[in-house]
């Protein structure tokens, strides 16, 4: 195995590991119940057993949903249970009184169907990133890169299983999952099999002593 090779896959497959590994917060899944949770803070430290803290949310559309209700107090942080019925991004204000001090903060949470909030271009961004390691690969005539190149298909299409394409998720993003999937095991496979055997000299592992 060249030098060249090993560096690549390395740095590739940290980058794209780590990038895959990052979550969004503050993203919920639609007609799925969840806990808003946000942190109470009075002059440098954490508010008090008698703070209040009242919520209110804004649909998409701008028409509040959720008007002044009271949050549960639990110290360090304030939270309500809830659950939305649209896809969008909800504006949110808390207002806080406590110890006769007063303080608001605003924020926005998204709803998405599947509770993911990387968008369209995060897929784009991994299938295009397969397809062009691949070209690299076929171009080079470089078994490591196809390896590599697999590798991307493989986690393109397990994305693409659990969190949906963009704001779908459904029969037709499973499908695409299947097949990016079964491309990357094939890739997978055959690059495997051309860096153990080396067809040209018919040495397994292809290096010379």
């Amino acid at each position: 195995m060249d030098k060249f090779g090993k560096v690549l896959i390395m740095i590739s497959l940290f980058i794209v590991m780590n990038t895959y590994l990052v979550l969004a917060a503050d993203t919920y899944k639609v007609a799925e119940e969840f806990d808003l949770k946000r942190p109470c803070w009075n002059n440098g430290t954490y508010c008090s057993a008698a703070a209040i803290c009242n919520l209110t949310i804004l649909n998409p559309n701008g028409t509040s949903i959720i008007t002044d209700e009271v949050m549960t107090n639990q110290i360090y942080f304030h939270n309500y249970t809830t659950s939305v019925e649209e896809v969008g991004d909800y504006y949110a204000q808390i207002t806080c009184i406590d110890a006769g001090e007063n303080g608001f903060e605003t924020f926005i949470f998204k709803a998405t169907p599947t509770g993911d909030s990387r968008e369209l271009n995060y897929f784009i961004f991994l299938a295009i990133g397969a397809v062009v390691v691949l070209g690299i690969g076929y171009l080079l005539e470089n078994e490591y890169i196809g390896f590599l190149a697999g590798i991307l298909f493989l986690i393109t299409g397990i994305y693409s299983m659990i969190y949906g394409i963009s704001d779908l998720a459904d029969t037709y993003t499973r499908a695409v999952a299947l097949v990016s999937i079964g491309l990357g095991l094939i890739f997978t496979i055959a690059s495997a099999y051309s860096m153990i055997y080396d067809t040209d000299d018919g040495e397994i592992g292809g290096d010379e002593i």
